[in-house]
């Protein structure tokens, strides 16, 4: 029987196409939603709901509708995640009548049509595809639910609140989105917490102890005391005395450094920025390379748990690779991690290598980014399933006998002369062998722990003051957000998804919200102090508060005065708490324990208060109407609008708009400074006039006034002519 399976991307087809061998299957791809909500209209009936979808790609729909003929099985291959629920339902009902099945939409074998199966795979390898075209299911109507769910709600708030902005900032690209708005509010709570920071400065004191014979050893001690004030500082070190003997103690401790969870999309996204300097959306593009490829698992997702079959295989790659035959230790460890993240679905694997042995990439179009992002997965995926490293601390104490005890409010405790450090000894690499990254410290301790002990009792467990010093800094000031660490804050809040973090900054940096650039910046100067046996030396260290960073989301005038207006009118979208918990309300429609209609109907009841309150707002549509003003239950009315597409004037008469913006840039004013006679000539149009004897229509278009003639065909008219016919 001949089977067709519909992917999203180009790409998988090729992927998929070489594991399914002489098999009689056609793959081919849907380029993502083959419909969508349409541009200029809201899209669905705000009264019950029903949504109006329309194309996105006609000659794609055709395609898929030939091959789909000369099938008899068609397996619905879309993501594994709400989205591509939703496309699987769309390809469904799209083929419907070609299927002729009868059934609800589910998905399912034909009353002696053919049969259409819903499939998914969260690797696309040989096994994954094969296993999921063994055990297919039917879509499920409750993620379809909750994906057209979502999807209504972020453009109910978008059409619905952006046309405030408009008329109000006079700024017709502005837009209002769910997460958009909660990431904007947390750009500016960081900015203003940076702004409210009191500089509260501190001094710690070190002291350099040499130890041994000759001081073999040198071992830099603190004081365990943040010192407020100055004066106390310059108290201590002149009390202080070099080659003063103290008196070491020391306690053992083993300490078990564990490795990090497999990768979920954000904490992808933050190591690819920290360690490669990749943004969230190239580190997204690049994993969807990866994973189209067959070299990832599937790259959105919220969970960190790996499936156990590759559990089986990664955990015999590493006894294959790292253990040895002489030792009984295994560098292998069996590991259950459990998500952290608020309103996590999990409803998948963490981001994942698909096979160990593949340590490099042969796919073509492989970058060097390509690789560096994949060398991180791999080694994450590896390190997760691996013993932990472990290290024998030597916890040393030293107490001076000088007796420099001082009792100041400034300080925690009297005991000014006592001093710890901690000498760290690596005793199992554990997980670390696949990074190497062994402190150098950690490396030339060839005397290891009991070396090291020995010579402290053969110091007879003293030590010498050799130098004291006092920096000076200040408690840490917060600083504004990167891409990742907004993203981190967004997840922690438990606000958007996984596929959505990069969009929303794209689109805060797109609407002029915030823009890219530095902390506020401030220098402060503090001193700093080093004794010597030749006495005390002074110094003034310079900090910039602002710190170095120039890649930072910095909340802009107009993004300020945006949120501010929002929360005047619409105060529940500022609410954070109200978007949490609006994502775990469309996350139980996957549970079939809400319904849309609980939380629509909600939802534009808040927003229809909330504009019902503004007089000067032009009008928006009611139910599937046109994006143009307000409240669709307004009459509208002739006059000037803003809208989504700029300055226009609405005719009642035709129900027709005009864009002016060509007109107010031909007359260099603004829509507040049209006269009388400008709206007159305006509302003229489209007027008969006469030109070099012959008769015209004066229209205005995009590039402002020109003809038509009575044919319908247009012809330019010289600009230096214009006022001519004003």
């Amino acid at each position: 029987m001949k089977s067709l399976i519909i992917v999203e991307s180009f790409t998988k087809t090729k992927t998929i196409k070489k594991y399914l061998g002489d098999r009689d299957v056609v793959v081919t791809f849907s380029a993502g939603h083959i419909y969508n909500l349409p541009k200029d209209t809201l899209g669905f009936d705000t009264d019950t709901w029903d949504i109006h979808y329309v194309p996105t790609n006609p000659n794609i729909i055709k395609n898929i509708k030939v091959l789909a003929r000369s099938a008899d099985i068609i397996y619905l291959a879309a993501d594994p995640d709400l989205e591509g629920e939703a496309i699987a339902h769309s390809l469904f009902k799209c083929l419907q009548g070609i299927i002729n099945d009868g059934s609800s939409g589910s998905g399912g074998s034909g009353n002696g049509g053919k049969v259409c199966h819903r499939i998914t795979f969260n690797e696309i390898t040989k096994n994954a595809v094969l296993n999921a075209i063994d055990n297919p299911r039917t879509i499920s109507m409750d993620k379809v639910n909750a994906q057209e769910t979502r999807r209504i709600v972020d453009r109910l708030i978008g059409y619905k609140v952006s046309p405030v902005l408009w008329n109000k900032f006079n700024k017709n690209y502005l837009s209002a989105g769910r997460v958009q708005i909660a990431g904007l509010i947390l750009c500016i709570n960081q900015r203003n917490r940076i702004i409210n920071k009191e500089i509260i400065p501190y001094w710690t004191i070190d002291c350099v102890f040499g130890i041994g014979i000759g001081n073999a050893i040198t071992i830099t001690g603190t004081l365990d005391h943040k010192i407020r004030d100055v004066k106390t500082v310059k108290e201590v070190l002149n009390n202080a005395t070099i080659s003063t003997k103290y008196k070491i103690s020391y306690e053992t401790r083993i300490r078990n450094v564990s490795p990090q969870p497999p990768y979920t999309t954000t904490t992808l996204q933050q190591d690819a920025y920290n360690k490669c300097r990749f943004n969230a959306k190239t580190t997204m593009k690049l994993a969807q390379d990866l994973y189209e490829h067959g070299y990832i698992t599937y790259m959105r997702t919220d969970s960190t748990s790996i499936a156990e079959d590759a559990k089986k295989m990664i955990l015999s790659y590493i006894k294959e690779t790292f253990d040895t035959p002489k030792s009984a230790y295994t560098y292998s460890k069996y590991r259950s991690y459990k998500t952290k993240v608020a309103n996590a679905q999990e409803a998948h694997e963490a981001v994942r290598i698909t096979n160990p042995k593949h340590k490099s990439l042969t796919f073509e179009g492989t970058t060097k980014n390509h690789e560096k992002l994949y060398a991180l997965i791999w080694k994450r995926t590896l390190a997760s399933l691996m013993s932990d490293a472990v290290y024998h601390d030597i916890c040393l104490k030293f107490e001076g006998t000088s007796g420099n005890n001082m009792n100041s409010g400034n300080t925690t405790s009297g005991n000014m002369d006592t001093y710890y450090a901690t000498k760290p000894f690596l005793k199992e690499l554990g997980f670390q062998i696949v990074y190497k990254e062994v402190e150098e410290a950690d490396a030339a301790d060839v005397e290891g722990v009991e070396g090291f002990v020995d010579i402290l009792k053969k110091s007879n467990m003293t030590a010498v003051s050799k130098e004291y010093s006092s920096q000076g800094t200040i408690d840490d000031i917060p600083s504004l957000y990167n891409e990742v660490q907004l993203i981190k804050e967004l997840e922690k809040e438990g606000i958007g998804r996984p596929s959505t973090y990069a969009s929303i900054i794209d689109k805060l940096l797109e609407k002029k919200y915030v823009e890219i650039g530095t902390n506020p910046q401030q220098e402060y100067e503090i001193e700093c102090f080093k004794k010597k046996k030749s006495g005390i030396v002074q110094s003034t260290k310079k900090i910039n508060l602002g710190g170095k960073q120039k890649d930072l989301l910095v909340p802009t005038e107009l993004g300020i005065e945006v949120i501010k207006y929002i929360f005047e009118l619409f105060p529940y979208l500022c609410d954070l708490q109200f978007t949490s918990k609006m994502e775990d309300e469309l996350d139980k429609i996957i549970n079939a324990s809400i319904t849309k209609e609980d939380i629509l109907n909600d939802l534009y009841a808040k927003i229809k208060t909330s504009i019902a309150s503004i007089a000067s707002i032009p009008d928006t549509q009611g139910g599937s109407g046109s994006r143009n003003g307000s409240n669709g239950n307004k009459e509208k009315k002739t006059g000037i609008l803003t809208t989504r597409y700029g300055v226009c004037y609405y005719n009642k008469d035709t129900d027709k708009y005009t864009n002016i913006e060509p007109y107010l840039k031909w007359k260099q004013i603004t829509k507040e400074q049209l006269t009388e006679r400008d709206i007159k000539f305006i509302s003229s149009l489209p007027k008969p006039i006469e030109y070099v004897g012959k008769k015209y229509n004066l229209h205005l278009g995009k590039y402002g006034i020109y003809l038509k003639d009575n044919k319908n065909n247009n012809h330019k008219l010289d600009k230096k002519l214009w006022n001519d016919y004003y």
